[in-house]
């Protein structure tokens, strides 16, 4: 891929974030998928992150932040990403939904965009007010977070091909998908701790024994 493609996406970029719903069905449709672009904005995403956690101000983070695993603080940041859209694409195949894990992740990467901006206006401006002024910053950031939501929803409707009604109730079932996914890959690792524990135990009991 070139410099001129890559400023070609770069620019219908700024398209489907003013005209969601043409823009997306472009992206899922008629136009080659980005990936270069897609892992940027995640990338961008965990460093935003890291940005928040290190540089907020003081009425946020409350000082000097120390001890911090920066490669934990990103994953953090964008493991509820993958984890939606692998929860969405399993609901939607029982929905009829057209769109592939892929086409979500690429919703979901471009819906970050705005939200990026708000964040780093959110800490910008984090360093500089007072305690009155929290709410107007807590108002910013909650806009961000607002604007992302519809972007995810009009590109979900777009590339599952759903009406409004039908993709709420896909997402509320993504919601109860994904807590079905962190409980059971929690359950698996602590059934797998157990048997490593297990087996240990075991071998440790051999060796004493010789």
């Amino acid at each position: 891929m070139n410099l001129k493609t890559f400023a070609g996406d770069l620019r219908f970029l700024r398209y489907t974030l003013t005209h969601p719903f043409d823009g997306f069905y472009e992206l899922r449709f008629r136009r080659s998928r980005n990936w270069i672009l897609i892992a940027l904005i995640y990338a961008l995403c965990g460093i935003t992150k890291l940005f928040k956690t290190y540089y907020s101000g003081f009425l946020l983070n409350g000082g000097l932040v120390y001890g911090v695993n920066n490669w934990y603080v990103i994953a953090a940041a964008l493991f509820p990403y993958f984890l939606f859209a692998l929860a969405n694409w399993s609901v939607t195949t029982l929905f009829d939904g057209s769109g592939s894990l892929s086409d979500v992740l690429e919703v979901l990467a471009y819906a970050q965009v705005p939200k990026l901006f708000f964040d780093i206006a959110y800490i910008i401006a984090s360093n500089f007010i007072t305690g009155e002024e929290l709410i107007l910053l807590n108002a910013l950031y909650a806009a961000g977070i607002l604007l992302f939501a519809f972007l995810v929803f009009a590109g979900l409707c777009v590339v599952h091909e759903y009406g409004a009604a039908k993709n709420i109730i896909t997402i509320i079932a993504t919601a109860a998908a994904a807590v079905t996914i962190v409980f059971i890959g929690m359950l698996y690792l602590e059934i797998m701790g157990k048997i490593i524990s297990f087996a240990a135990a075991i071998i440790a009991e051999l060796t004493k024994r010789r």
